[in-house]
């Protein structure tokens, strides 16, 4: 199995945990596993916020690279009331040298509501990629794009994400990302965000030492307002993981999170959700 668990905090008083895992039962049959949580709950504000999210994604693969699977993902954003979102999809992609893509299709279910009285359902639908421009440099970029229907005031969701990483010597990764979320529940606005991070691996410099640590800073701008922020996290491998940044914009490049307006949510100060 390859696992990578992360605890971040920053400056907002948000803190929480990521799991990224990937169960393998044979060559070609495997199971990935996403668990996120964040908290929020500043001294200076009665208001509470939190995000959870699972995910299953059970994958078949082939001998010549190319898998298949389905997912399955349930979020709660609890704020006054819960907000739930089930999601469901198939994808497919392929692994082969120095490329890697995906695509997807899906579907949402959100509930509003203490009772889930407001509910309404989405389609969506992504594709991932990256290249190995060499053994140090790697860029990835993602697109997707959820419906809404038009009881819950039409239009759509987007997203977009590019990201850039870069191993360095000595143990040394810097990475750098742009996210667009664009909505047009908001009036088509858009909200963009730019983080750039340097992560130390301590097992590449040959120390007792697990994981890597990795600092993050960015800005989102939101409306008419704009958001800083500085993330401290430690990512620890387990089993055979590779230990890479998970609570950063860098992740929606990767395809990780499908569904564009949870993409938003996971990379998002949870104070933001408030704005």
């Amino acid at each position: 199995s390859k696992s990578s668990l992360e605890a971040f905090s920053d400056e907002s008083e948000m803190e929480g945990f990521f799991l990224s895992s990937d169960l393998t039962f044979s060559d070609h049959i495997s199971l990935g596993l996403d668990v996120d949580r964040k908290t929020w709950d500043p001294d200076y504000t009665l208001i509470d916020l939190s995000f959870d999210r699972l995910q299953l994604e059970p994958t078949y693969t082939f001998a010549n690279g190319f898998y298949v699977g389905a997912f399955v993902q349930d979020a709660s954003l609890d704020v006054i009331y819960s907000i739930d979102f089930d999601s469901r999809g198939l994808f497919a992609g392929f692994t082969s040298g120095k490329w890697d893509a995906e695509v997807y299709v899906g579907e949402t279910e959100m509930s509003l509501g203490p009772f889930g009285e407001g509910q309404s359902e989405s389609t969506m639908h992504g594709v991932s990629t990256s290249y190995d421009i060499s053994d140090q440099l790697e860029i990835s970029a993602h697109i997707s794009q959820a419906n809404l229907p038009d009881d819950s005031g039409g239009g759509q969701h987007n997203m977009h994400a590019l990201a850039a990483t870069y191993k360095l010597n000595n143990g040394y990764t810097a990475y750098g990302a742009y996210e667009r979320f664009k909505s047009e529940l908001y009036g088509a606005e858009e909200f963009d965000a730019y983080a750039v991070g340097v992560g130390y691996n301590f097992a590449e410099r040959g120390t007792k030492v697990p994981g890597m640590v990795t600092i993050e800073v960015g800005r989102r701008d939101i409306f008419d307002s704009s958001e800083d922020w500085t993330t401290l996290a430690w990512v620890v491998p387990l089993g055979k993981g590779e230990v890479k940044p998970l609570d950063s914009i860098a992740r929606s490049a990767k395809g990780d999170v499908r569904t564009p307006y949870l993409q938003f949510v996971t990379h998002s100060s949870l104070s933001s959700v408030l704005d």
